[in-house]
């Protein structure tokens, strides 16, 4: 498993590493980041969602360890309106001021949801965009 996952993180663009791993950055106080600095320290290439979604999602599949940190991160989040990802259920959404769920995608594995919801979040915090 090594000698794949280095596979796949040298042949992605540098900045996919940055945004699978905004979160573990975010978590470690000793950086003191606010949410909106890792996510800019990522310098994410949102240009082409298809493509985004696509390098992230084949650098999560070799990082099961970052899409837990993800999932996690998503379950502990109490703002809204605000993006959400359900592991269990492959689930990617936007939890609206009502709370109720809109804009909901469902995808085949859980690295697949976790990059639309990278890619979400990524659009919400650092643009507020959906």
């Amino acid at each position: 498993m090594g000698s794949i996952t280095n596979e796949i993180e040298n042949k992605s663009p540098q900045w996919v590493e940055g945004v699978c791993q905004a979160v573990v950055r975010f978590h470690d106080r000793s950086l003191g980041l606010s949410l909106r600095d890792a996510f800019e320290q990522a310098s994410a290439d949102m240009s082409d969602r298809s493509q985004f979604l696509k390098l992230v999602s084949n650098f999560l599949l070799a990082r099961p360890d970052l899409v837990h940190q993800w999932t996690i991160f998503s379950g502990d989040t109490r703002s809204t309106p605000w993006p959400y990802f359900s592991f269990e259920r492959f689930e990617v959404g936007f939890v609206s001021v009502k709370g109720g769920f809109e804009d909901v995608q469902r995808w085949e594995t859980g690295p697949e949801a976790c990059a639309d919801y990278l890619y979400r979040v990524f659009k919400w915090v650092l643009c507020h965009e959906r």
